[in-house]
């Protein structure tokens, strides 16, 4: 075995130690009579809502990932989905998204785009996601910190608010200035001598798909989908019969810690969101038991979910795999990009 999967095997190995080293410090000091009293009580009807609730908010972000490359050509819708479906099964196993890689590599041996094409193309559909759920978590914060502060025993809600939102205003305008610069040379595509012109191509190949009304499309869509994603929470605590205040909030933060912890351990195992779960909804006033409960069934829900529209998609192209993630290494795409190696996930 050569060095570099030796090593991504010795990564997967510690991650998955560490998810269980967190699984297991979470349940050392867990009551399980009021564990199994949490599962119990669960009201099936509001849980099964929430698989068709996160199908919708998954297929959403393909859709996204589709709209944006339409500035490229007129990909096959299908196509799309099935790379994203994959791409999102991928990064239940790898940590540090690393599914968004694979579907650099995918969308430009299927969809025939180049290689800053697809990377624009996921690079915006996840940093759109981002910005729109910073902004809505910024407004709950503002609007309904006030009555979560109240659970926080010595929090500084005004300086976190404060923080968030330079943060926020910090990342959008460097987004939109970046976007506005990607836009110029697009329109421009002024010819320049040496190494600079071939840079200068890739940056206006870029800027392709950061139009203004194509930005706000995706982000009016990101929106949609990431109000349907916290909705599938709010069934969730509906399920276990957890009713904290305010509830969107709650929702919100847990998705924001979830998303930090699930980057840098896998899905797999749902540690991460497992943490989460008892972190945030403590500062709710909710027991470790009732959490864990809550952490579970979203860890099946998404398993489960993600397993039933990624498999297929999958199994289609998992002979290609090893092909498509060498062909992201170096060689140039079809519409003439020079070699260049993909980021490692």
């Amino acid at each position: 075995m050569s060095t570099e999967p030796r090593r991504r095997w010795l990564s997967l190995l510690l991650q998955l130690l560490g998810s269980a080293l967190v699984i297991g410090l979470l349940l050392r000091h867990v009551e399980w009579e009021p564990l199994r009293d949490a599962f119990t009580m669960v009201d099936w009807r509001w849980l099964a809502l929430v698989p068709p609730a996160r199908a919708i908010s998954v297929t959403l972000h393909e859709l996204r990932l589709y709209q944006t490359l339409r500035a490229w050509g007129r990909p096959s819708l299908l196509t799309t989905l099935g790379i994203g479906y994959t791409s999102g099964l991928t990064n239940t196993v790898l940590p540090l998204r690393g599914g968004d890689v694979l579907a650099v590599a995918l969308l430009r041996k299927e969809c025939g785009v180049s290689t800053m094409a697809a990377l624009t193309a996921v690079g915006a559909t996840s940093v759109i996601e981002a910005l729109v759920f910073g902004v809505l978590l910024l407004i709950l914060l503002i609007t309904q910190g006030a009555t979560w502060a109240a659970g926080v025993a010595e929090l500084d809600l005004a300086s976190a608010q404060r923080d968030l939102g330079l943060l926020t205003a910090g990342a959008t305008m460097a987004v939109v200035g970046a976007v506005i610069v990607l836009r110029r040379l697009h329109t421009r595509r002024a010819p320049e001598p040496g190494p600079a012109r071939g840079i200068t191509t890739l940056l206006a190949d870029a800027g392709r798909g950061l139009g203004a009304a194509r930005v706000a499309v995706n982000a009016g869509l990101a929106l949609i989908q990431v109000v349907i994603y916290l909705g599938s929470l709010l069934l969730l605590f509906l399920a276990i019969g957890i009713d904290p205040v305010p509830a969107l909030l709650a929702a919100a933060l847990f998705q924001a810690a979830g998303s930090l912890a699930s980057t840098v351990l896998p899905q797999t195992m749902g540690a991460g969101q497992a943490a989460s779960a008892v972190l945030v909804l403590a500062t709710f006033g909710v027991p470790s038991a009732p959490a864990l409960a809550v952490a579970a069934m979203l860890w099946a829900s998404h398993q489960g979910t993600t397993l039933a529209l990624g498999a297929l998609p999958t199994w289609r192209r998992l002979g290609e795999l090893g092909k498509a993630r060498a062909g992201s290494t170096g060689s140039a795409s079809p519409g003439g990009d020079p070699p260049e190696s993909a980021p490692a996930p």
